[in-house]
């Protein structure tokens, strides 16, 4: 090796000498964050569970806003990605708040909304985990064809005592975009 340093070697000074992550320390059980079940946050596949549980509701029922938030990191982002009018590719970064606002609304209230997994790959290394997961929304529980399809990305991390969402991007199915039959389609 020559006298000059490569971008890997350069990297792997940096995480040898980086502190570890600071733990998640007075996250929970404030009034901006409630406190998350136990049994929603002992597992990936638990706590995605918790948040379909969490969003989805009957028609006149709010859905359950407190345990929602307590899936996530207070820092979390929530990405919905899809296209516009014009068939351009777009996103928007937004807080739990931000997505909670929008969607706490009469018209959401006063409607069904039953989200039902229908695929679930989890992969995790040390403290983290991706899941990936397809979604069908329904009107109601009782119905038997979805309004909508589609696949969620979900990055977790487990802080040594329970799992947090730190964010969450999706994709709603459309055409030209459907669900390939690897993950539920």
């Amino acid at each position: 090796m020559s006298g000059r340093l490569t971008v890997g070697v350069i990297l792997g000074l940096v995480f040898a000498v980086a502190a570890p992550p600071a733990p998640a320390v007075g996250q929970e059980g404030t009034p901006d964050h409630p406190e998350a079940e136990p049994s929603d946050v002992e597992s990936p596949s638990a706590i995605v569970q918790a948040l379909v549980e969490s969003y989805s509701s009957e028609a006149g029922e709010r859905p359950e806003w407190e345990r929602y938030f307590s899936l996530f990191l207070p820092e979390a982002r929530l990405i919905p990605t899809g296209r516009d009018s014009a068939g351009e590719p777009v996103h928007q970064v937004q807080t739990v708040r931000q997505v909670v606002e929008s969607l706490d609304t009469k018209q959401r209230i006063e409607q069904h909304l039953v989200e039902r997994l229908i695929h679930t790959e989890i992969e995790r290394f040390g403290d983290i985990a991706h899941v990936l997961c397809t979604y069908e929304v329904f009107n109601s529980a009782g119905r038997s064809e979805p309004t909508s399809r589609g696949i969620g990305s979900l990055q977790l991390w487990y802080d040594g005592d329970r799992w947090w969402i730190a964010s969450m991007m999706w994709h709603g199915e459309r055409t030209g975009a459907r669900i390939p039959e690897e993950y539920g389609g």
